[in-house]
């Protein structure tokens, strides 16, 4: 990873982590629009019909988005295949935290950058049922 962009992480302006008031708010939040749109939008509707549902979160950070979605199917009471992306292999560990006592996700991580992100994946092609990128 190129040192401007570690630096610019490094910055604290994005909360993040699972033991950070702000992030636990915003985990929170996450969670009701996801709840929201899971039972409301219809994409969601074809989506709940699958016993496994795969869920890849790219550029992920942390994890927080992609584990917030993960834990409202798990809660619909499907299993969650949770791929995890990002540059920064210290801050996806923190997915694992997020989901902490959360039952039927499974979760693996993977150090890939976005934009080359189809040279990371070759095994994952036509299995992945929902894709995320959440940018605070």
């Amino acid at each position: 990873m190129p040192s401007d962009l570690e630096r610019i992480y490094k910055l604290p302006i994005w909360s993040m982590k699972p033991n950070e008031p702000e992030a636990i708010d915003g985990f929170n939040s996450l969670r009701e629009l996801f709840t929201y749109l899971v039972e409301k939008h219809s994409f969601f509707k074809e989506v709940l019909g699958r016993e496994v549902i795969h869920v890849i979160d790219v550029a992920a950070g942390s994890g927080i988005a992609g584990a917030a979605l993960a834990h409202v199917l798990s809660g619909f009471g499907r299993r969650v295949k949770l791929l995890a992306t990002d540059l920064r292999e210290d801050d996806l560990f923190y997915v694992y935290e997020w989901l902490r006592g959360t039952e039927n996700v499974d979760v693996e991580t993977m150090v890939c950058d976005a934009s080359i992100l189809y040279k990371c994946l070759p095994q994952y092609r036509g299995s992945i049922d929902i894709a995320l990128l959440w940018v605070i």
